[in-house]
């Protein structure tokens, strides 16, 4: 066997159009295998066929990054005028603060990266291949293209692979594709070469789950060349969107820069005039601009969002990147997954139905056997008597297991065989149970060409009874009666399909169950001549079993928890459109057809196609659909037309198809059918018009959408390792409530980052407007420029750290989002900041004023000046509780940690009075206590202006 030595041997990428035999000479392959050496070679050119993880940041990388951020340049700046001025005391203080923050950021982004890493899985272990003409079981890394694979049930296919042949077998391509339905593959399908993926039935791709039957294939691509590695690979593009919080204080950093630069320039401009020397002229430059610049800011902010990572680590999310907490917060729509995601991604038996009843719901999801059947009425023993017998059938006809661990319910096998012993669970009726007196004597496997199963048992002495298990059509033209709660009556066909059609208008996929009384024969399991097709005929229907995804509990909760909060939610599923829609119905989603969206409108809107052609393919067959049967066991309605929405996907073919694909995004609530790349011109449509987008997910399908989305949510358990790769935050529980959970702590902390902004600005522009009142009434500098930064990062600092710990107020889910365009400074914000300004400025320079006059030295005078400032921080804190409700409607009790750290704040200046080092460092000494009270009573004029401003902001908030 040649090869070609290259990387890439031939066009992967249309394997799936080809013959098998052409791809197998393609790839210089042999049906009996690679030989060991020729499998060295390819694997010693291409390499292991695994996908290169993200290079991780390594501590120090993440502690640099901490420094990337306009405000830490603005600080930095200031230091560095200070070093050149000789005030080394000044420099010390913000260098200090700015090791701080960068210590406290990295040391918790550190922690979250290494909780996400220990999710981390590998997708597969071992791979069953043929070398040299014998079957092997291999690490999967060692596969090589040219590999001859094999296939079977509960497997993860290792590398793309195109089928050479088949029995039975059906994959689950939920991670790759979105599809929540296992899908028959078929070798000997002829499928066009623009197939989407989820529609090549004659390829097997990585990472998928083989659900039921068994198969043979020749590896196509291994690594980064498969489908999912191509998804990995898109993930080391940076992403173009910036966090909403970056955003508003990049733009919060350059007002402050520029405000104290334009502010110190004219001072200095002014003092230059006066004739001051040029010296000094710098220190009051200096003064200016650290009483401006909140140096606390970095660490109160980093602080505040710790805090929320630690909160929400409690409510079973995992934070990557601090600043996700807030993006996740500042949400406007909330783009979800649907398999794995809102649903459980557990095949469930949702309804039982018995001729002549309506069906019954059965209570549970997944596969815990937690749960009931729901037979009620008058004749509810008789109806539960049917339900077993029909649970029985489905135990005995089945070829999955079921068992309990330490770690919960395990299986293994197809989803509906998967699904049917937890029926059998929940009616207390095992496999072991079922089988006793009723061992399997043969069986006909499931195949694709005859969409059913069939099991021979034995039963009384002489007799043994055959159990069938398949597609309704199927399985109702094997019978001619069927049982009811008053005995067995001949079949009533139409009354059948009602019931099928009843069932597969909500999206369930429907299995029909039968059973017939023979002669009893000798056999053995799997033994297929005992048990013939011929025979499966004067059968007697048992009933239908409804069965779908189910959505998780929590989901239709959490979302309209987001909706109440004005945060729109879309899904986002491979599925077919009858499918997404009746999940959107039961999530409250949507209402109608209108409101869904496919994979085929948006290739075309995309590509400029007329307008009429969009509307012409929207939504398909999916209206007025019978109950047609998607695989061979019968399965919810099928939707018709195409559905090839290419790789390129939409929002790249300019100005016009983006405006196209914007228009669709506008009014959709469900996208169904789309391909991965879809998902991010989803997205990208979403963000262009101005939403800040979070994306959810939990297969590799998703990854581009979660990395290049404000903020990306995978899911912990199920998730594949790609996705979780490409979010910034991991839900551990996967559940969708969780994540409104999320959306709840980062309001909280973005407003504990507003309620500390306030506090620091307000009271640096307090400073600011005391020493700008004081240059201009000819006063000393009232603050040395260590005093002001012994105020802004050791009284201040202490105080605000301990209000970004603030709880919630309650009401965090009933506002509405903040416009993304908002700045930090809002009108609330400017009014409180400058009032606040200019009553701790105004009030402070007429009192330092008044003690020059009466005689008080400078530095005297200085050292009150200070305290008063201490005080009116101790005050501000509290205002700055709430931007609205009163201080007095605040319990203490709900942040005693902000209450011990004002009384610190003020013991720490009281200890400077008194020590000998600070007080010569600081320009501090002790005052007397009643002097002491006059201060505090001067300070709290800002409590009365403040209450003041919040009546009367809560007056106009109810007018309008």
């Amino acid at each position: 066997m040649a090869d070609t030595g290259t990387q890439q041997p031939y066009q992967a990428d249309t394997a799936h159009a080809m013959p098998a035999a052409a791809v197998l000479a393609a790839v210089h392959g042999d049906p009996d295998g690679l030989s060991t050496a020729e499998a060295a070679a390819r694997r010693g050119r291409w390499g292991p066929n695994d996908i290169p993880a993200a290079a991780g940041n390594g501590l120090w990388m993440v502690f640099l990054r901490q420094f990337a951020s306009p405000l830490i340049y603005v600080l930095a700046l200031a230091a560095g005028l200070s070093v050149w001025l000789g005030e080394w005391s000044d420099a010390a203080f913000i260098a200090a603060v700015l090791l701080l923050n960068a210590a406290i950021g990295s040391t918790q982004e550190h922690r979250a990266e290494r909780s996400a890493q220990a999710l981390r899985r590998m997708v597969t272990t071992a791979s069953d291949v043929v070398r040299d003409g014998n079957l092997l079981e291999i690490d999967a890394r060692e596969l090589v293209v040219g590999d001859v694979v094999l296939l079977s049930s509960g497997m993860r296919v290792p590398a793309d692979v195109r089928l050479l042949d088949s029995q039975g077998l059906q994959v689950d391509e939920s991670p790759l594709t979105g599809e929540s339905l296992p899908v028959d593959k078929n070798p000997r399908a002829t499928v066009p070469r623009a197939a989407a993926l989820g529609d090549r039935p004659t390829m097997a791709y990585a990472g998928t789950l083989v659900g039921r039957g068994r198969g043979r294939g020749v590896v196509t691509a291994t690594g980064a060349t498969t489908q999912v590695g191509a998804l990995a690979g898109e993930l080391r593009e940076p992403s173009s969107v910036e966090a909403p919080l970056l955003t508003r204080m990049r733009r919060f950093a350059l007002v402050v820069g520029l405000g104290v630069a334009l502010v110190a320039l004219a001072v200095g401009a002014v003092e230059t005039v006066r004739g001051t020397p040029w010296h000094e002229v710098v220190l009051i430059g200096v003064a200016l601009a650290v009483s401006a610049v909140p140096e606390g800011l970095p660490v109160a902010l980093t602080v505040a969002l710790a805090v929320a990572v630690r909160r929400m680590a409690r409510r079973e999310v995992i934070v990557r990147r601090l600043v996700a907490v807030e993006s996740l917060g500042s949400c406007t729509v909330v783009a979800s997954d649907k398999t794995g995601t809102l649903t459980v991604n557990e095949l469930t038996v949702t309804h039982v139905a018995v001729p002549g009843c309506e069906p019954w719901e059965v209570t549970g999801v997944g596969a815990d056997p937690t749960g009931s059947v729901m037979v009620d009425g008058a004749d509810a023993d008789a109806g539960m008597a049917a339900a077993e017998r029909l649970a029985r059938a489905g135990v005995l006809c089945n070829e999955a297991t079921l068992a309990a661990t330490e770690d919960g319910w395990v299986h293994r096998g197809d989803a509906v065989d998967v699904a049917m012993l937890v029926l059998g669970r929940k009616l207390g009726i095992s496999r072991p149970v079922a089988l006793d007196g009723a061992e399997q004597l043969a069986a006909i496997p499931f195949e694709s060409e005859h969409r059913y199963a069939a099991t021979l048992h034995a039963a009384d002495p002489g007799t043994a009874r055959i159990v069938v298990k398949g597609a309704v059509e199927r399985v109702r033209r094997m019978c001619t009666t069927m049982v009811t709660l008053h005995g067995e009556r001949p079949i009533d066909a139409e009354q059948v399909d009602r019931m099928a059609e009843r069932l597969a208008s909500t999206g369930e996929r429907v299995v029909a169950l039968a059973v017939r009384r023979v002669g009893r024969r000798d056999g053995g399991p799997g033994a297929d001549p005992d048990l013939d097709h011929d025979e499966l005929t004067g059968m007697t229907l048992l009933g239908l079993v409804g069965m779908s995804d189910p959505l998780r509990p929590d989901s239709p909760a959490a979302i309209a928890a987001c909706r109440r909060a004005g945060i729109s939610v879309v899904m986002i599923t491979g599925d077919h459109a009858a499918t997404a829609l009746a999940a959107a119905r039961e999530l409250g989603l949507a209402d109608g057809p209108d409101e869904v969206v496919t994979g085929h409108e948006l290739h075309t809107a995309a590509n400029g196609a007329a307008r009429g052609a969009v509307e012409g393919a929207a939504y398909g067959g999916a209206q007025g659909a019978g109950p047609q049967e998607a695989g061979p066991e019968g399965a919810g309605p099928q939707e018709a037309g195409p559905q090839e929405a290419g790789p390129e996907g939409a929002g790249r073919g300019g100005a016009e198809s983006a405006a196209a694909v914007d228009a669709l995004t506008a009014r959709a609530t469900v996208f169904a059918r789309v391909e991965p790349a879809q998902k991010l011109d989803i997205v990208e449509s979403l963000t262009r018009r101005g939403e800040v987008v979070a994306v959810t997910g939990d297969g590799a399908n998703d990854a581009p959408a979660l990395h290049h989305a404000h903020v990306g949510v995978a899911m912990g358990r199920s998730g594949t390792d790609v996705a979780r790769e490409a979010a910034e935050i991991v839900v551990t529980d996967d559940q969708f409530g969780s994540i409104a959970a999320g959306v709840e702590e980062g309001r909280i902390a973005y407003a504990n980052v507003r309620k500390v902004i306030q506090l620091l600005i307000a009271t640096g522009a307090g400073e600011l407007v005391l020493v700008l009142a004081a240059l201009t009434m000819g006063l000393p500098l009232p603050l040395l420029a260590v005093q002001l930064l012994w105020l802004n990062l050791v009284t201040n600092g202490i105080q605000d750290v301990a209000l970004a710990f603030e709880p919630g107020e309650g009401d965090e889910m009933r506002r509405r989002p903040r416009p993304p365009g908002e700045p930090v400074f809002d009108r609330l914000m400017v009014e409180r900041v400058l009032l606040s300004a200019a009553v701790i400025g105004g009030v402070t320079v007429a009192f330092y004023q008044w003690l020059l006059a009466a005689g008080w030295s400078v530095e005297d005078a200085r050292n009150s000046v200070v305290l008063l400032m201490v005080l009116f921080e101790n005050v501000h804190v509290f205002n700055s509780r709430s931007e609205l409700r009163s201080v007095f409607t605040h319990d203490p009790r709900r942040n005693l940690l902000l209450v011990g750290s004002t009384l610190l704040a003020q013991a720490l200046h009281i200890v400077a009075m008194h020590v000998p080092f600070t007080q010569a460092v600081l320009g501090l000494h002790p005052v007397s206590l009643a002097h002491w009270a006059t201060l505090l009573g001067l300070a709290t004029t800002l409590l009365v202006a403040v209450e003041l401003h919040k009546a009367f902001c809560r007056r106009r908030a109810r007018r309008s």
